[in-house]
């Protein structure tokens, strides 16, 4: 730098001799693209907005939890006789799965990610989402504005049917237009039951010919474009995640397996515990009419209200439509609760506001007792009751009277222990009385134990990618991203579905028509799933080939890109040249050191070249272009490893 001196004095110059360095960038930062119960937190819009998580915690506060199970049918395999032998395949209506997928990804060491919402799990009105291909390339689009994704994962682009492919494509080409990004894709798998489903409605365990139909139709489906930036794997997983269900989830869904199914029951199955099963339904009977009758009765406080957006509780009802408390209004909050025990007990008075009611919601005899008995008490704590409670009838006539003509402070009084009644003491013991009869149930009903646990199994059932991610970051962090994420076993897995062999494999590793790989998850007895292929989609391209060589390039390629944008606009000369050079010899001999890079010298490993007559004409200096060609000796994994024996003759 010029300076003019002027005034007399010592003067300190500080000289730069050395280069820049490469800052390397994060190789396993999935984007996971998909469904989730929430698209707003702190009352900004996740909608199709890319939000970095760095824990499976951090997704359930921003993101909720997953979907509750919505069964289609269950089909029940029985004999001649009706008995049961098997559940022969479940069917599911809706198969969000993103939560669970995230799960996978961080049981199998993901670490920071970033996730984008394609939706809700159910629009405002409580209608599920339907599977659209849009919201995905959308979302998609989304991540242009992210430098830190590395890998892209859509397990539930799988869902979209014949609009799967399409979004795989586009995943493809997005990941080779940023050239900083690699594609973990999932095989649509169908089901022979129902054309056009796929294996996530149907589950259960797809024979040999519908799987080798599934990889054939990917590879004719998915394209010859941009193959290298993308690897496939199967089959899907039997994941050990946390399943929720109950027996009220599936007691209406079983079916037998005629054309067409009929449905069955529980009692039908499994005769012996038919006295158990009648209890429960009961139980559960009770419960639906409780909750039903308590939003009818909201209803009538709040009739311009539609029904999801009705508070909660009844007292937040009283709360917004009745203040202040009113003679007015204790009428119309008496007459709720005469219409809302009338429903319950199953009588009729001669108040209008009853008679009018279209549906009544009666518990079981016991329990109407209960209620009855516990009704006298309360009301009977702050008026006279001229009946005495022994016919339900005029038990609640003479309620009503009295309630009606309470004072206002009496009345508040009095609909506190109404809520109590309702919410703490005859819900919770409908509850209670539930889950002791459904634990007795599974305890001494094999037949339900197995439909149980089948139906557990097929909730489990997940496509591999977001698992393989988890395995990417892992591999990365411990052995560096040129080591194949290959021969490594996979967390919270507990089976597939599927058994690969070493000759059904041959033809996933290399196909001769279509030349694209899918990479196999196998079970090797005593050291359980492994993940069995390390190849991209462009398994017949000799420089592509294998997913780390793809991955360490797009690595290296990115790191050296923003660690050169310091040189832009700086002048075009042979020192420009020399720092340029120097920073990313450093880099390499770095990776070199580590085992990234072939050869015994570091020049056989790599070489870096820049400058005039070599890289650049007098044209490109002119034009302002700076070229620097870099080489790469990339490690590549032994995949075949082959022991030659031979027989060693005697010497004397």
């Amino acid at each position: 730098m010029a300076n003019n001196y002027l005034t007399p004095g010592v003067y300190v110059q500080e000289i730069s001799t050395l280069s820049g360095s490469v800052v390397e960038v994060a190789s396993a930062v999935p984007a996971f693209i998909g469904y989730t119960k929430k698209i707003r937190h702190h009352g900004r819009s996740l909608h199709l907005v890319p939000e970095r998580i760095s824990s499976f915690k951090d997704f359930e506060e921003r993101f909720g939890t997953g979907a509750k199970l919505c069964f289609e049918s269950i089909q029940i395999k029985t004999d001649g006789g009706g008995k049961f032998e098997s559940v022969d395949s479940v069917h599911f209506t809706h198969c969000f799965m993103l939560y669970e997928m995230v799960y996978m990804y961080f049981a199998n060491g993901g670490g920071e990610c970033y996730v984008v919402s394609t939706g809700a799990y159910e629009d405002e009105d409580g209608t599920p989402s339907k599977y659209d291909k849009q919201p995905f390339l959308d979302a998609i689009e989304a991540l242009d504005a992210v430098d830190d994704v590395t890998l892209l994962v859509l397990p539930e682009a799988v869902l979209l049917g014949e609009s799967c492919f399409s979004v795989q494509q586009a995943a493809l080409a997005h990941c080779a237009r940023r050239m900083n990004r690699f594609a973990i894709l999932d095989l649509c798998e169908s089901s022979k039951e129902d054309e056009g489903s796929t294996l996530l409605h149907w589950r259960h365990t797809p024979d040999k010919d519908a799987w080798r139909k599934d990889c054939q139709e990917f590879r004719d489906r998915v394209g010859i474009l941009n193959l290298s930036y993308g690897a496939a794997y199967t089959p899907y997983v039997i994941a050990d995640i946390p399943v929720s269900f109950s027996y009220r989830s599936i007691r209406k869904h079983l079916k037998d397996n005629s054309n067409p199914p009929q449905a069955l029951s529980m009692g039908q199955l499994e005769p012996s515990a038919r006295k158990t099963i009648d209890a429960l339904d009961t139980a559960l009977l009770d419960r639906d009419n409780l909750m039903d009758a308590v939003t009818e009765a909201k209803n009538m406080l709040m009739p311009n209200k539609k029904k999801e957006a009705l508070p909660r509780l009844l007292s937040e009802c009283i709360e917004k439509t009745c203040p202040p408390w009113s003679s007015e209004n204790i009428q119309k909050i008496a007459d709720m609760y005469c219409s809302l025990f009338t429903s319950l007990l199953g009588v009729n008075t001669a108040i209008p506001e009853v008679e009018s009611a279209e549906q009544t919601h009666t518990l079981s005899p016991d329990m109407v007792r209960h209620v009855a008995d516990q009704l006298k008490a309360i009301v009977g704590k702050y008026a006279e009751l001229s009946a005495d409670g022994k016919e339900v009838k005029a038990l609640l006539e003479s309620a009503t009277q009295a309630i009606s003509a309470l004072p206002v402070e009496k009345f508040k009084k009095l609909v506190d222990e109404f809520q109590e009644l309702l919410f703490s003491d005859i819900y919770e013991a409908i509850n209670k009385n539930i889950t002791r009869l459904s634990d007795g149930l599974y305890n001494n009903s094999a037949v339900y134990r197995a439909i149980h646990s089948a139906v557990q199994t097929a909730a489990r059932v997940l496509p591999p990618s977001a698992a393989m991610a988890g395995i990417y970051a892992t591999t990365d962090r411990q052995r560096g991203v040129w080591k194949a994420p290959a021969n490594v076993s996979m967390a919270s897995v507990l089976g597939l579905t599927q058994t690969i062999t070493q000759t059904e494999q041959e033809t996933l590793n290399a196909d001769s028509v279509s030349g694209k790989s899918i990479n196999a998850l196998r079970f090797f007895p005593g050291k359980g799933c492994l993940v069995w292929g390390a190849r991209t989609l462009d398994g017949n391209n000799q420089e592509w080939r294998y997913i780390p060589v793809r991955r360490l390039f797009l690595m290296v390629e990115e790191s050296m890109r923003r660690a050169s944008t310091w040189a832009v606009f700086e002048p075009n000369d042979a020192n420009l040249w020399a720092k340029v050079k120097s920073m990313l010899d450093n880099y390499l001999l770095q990776k070199w050191k580590e085992g990234a890079l072939l050869g015994a010298a570091p020049s056989e490993a790599y070489f870096v070249n820049v400058g005039l007559g070599s890289t650049m004409t007098e044209q490109d200096i002119l034009e302002g272009r700076l070229l620097v060609d870099v080489g790469m000796a990339a490690v590549r994994p032994a995949e075949f490893i082959i022991l030659r024996f031979m027989h060693k003759m005697q010497q004397s």
